[in-house]
């Protein structure tokens, strides 16, 4: 029987958990490289610099507290994956693309966090 690879996600803010609803996204924050061509061939690439960020839903539950969520800054916050692996995200911050915004047909919050660096370990 197959079993799932990543799935489900447990958030912590400042060691707290909060309710995740659904598949979250991440970037670890590495660099893009791009190919450059120069009459017909590839002579290399450039770089560009990415910033470390996940983002996905939270369920709004009587425990969530938007505002501390809102105002987010300076902390870490954590992805721990089911396949064992934990992503942490050092000095993060909320990102609050649409000011911070519910869905009050399923409860759920937008937040899309940034970090200065991100790590990956494993339990």
């Amino acid at each position: 029987m197959p079993s799932e690879i990543g799935g489900r996600v447990t958030v912590k803010f400042a060691n707290k958990i909060l309710a995740a609803k659904g598949a979250f996204t991440y970037g670890l924050g590495k660099q893009t490289r791009t190919g450059q061509a120069d009459n017909g061939k590839v002579v290399g690439y450039t770089t560009s610099d990415n910033v470390p960020f996940w983002k996905g839903q939270l369920y709004d539950v009587e425990e969530t507290d938007i505002e501390e969520i809102a105002d987010f800054v300076g902390k870490q916050s954590t992805l721990d994956l089911n396949n064992g692996k934990i992503i942490t995200f050092n000095d993060s911050w909320t990102v609050n693309d649409d000011g911070a915004t519910g869905d009050t047909k399923e409860g759920a919050i937008n937040i899309h966090v940034q970090a200065k660096s991100a790590s990956v370990t494993r339990k």
